[in-house]
């Protein structure tokens, strides 16, 4: 019992934090992992899993890789 509340916290947690994500991708051109560490106070794991996570689903774009790499809202998203 115990172990699915935790669970189902988690995701709400994660969804909410997907939401300031695309809020952030909305509001500026490109921005970075460091962008969101600070903005949801997430580690860096957290915050590479869930881009990765928006990526993969077509919400963002990653535009530049590597040590500077940064982040769009994707086209698609954009024109809904």
């Amino acid at each position: 019992e115990m172990a699915h509340f935790m669970l189902d916290c988690f995701d709400k947690m994660n969804v909410c934090h997907e939401d300031i994500i695309m809020k952030i991708a909305r509001e500026s051109e490109t921005f970075t992992k460091r962008d969101i560490i600070e903005n949801l106070h997430i580690s860096v794991n957290h915050a590479g899993y869930l881009l990765k996570k928006l990526a993969s689903l077509g919400h963002i774009k990653l535009v530049h890789r590597g040590r500077y790499s940064k982040y769009t809202i994707s086209k698609k998203i954009t024109n809904v």
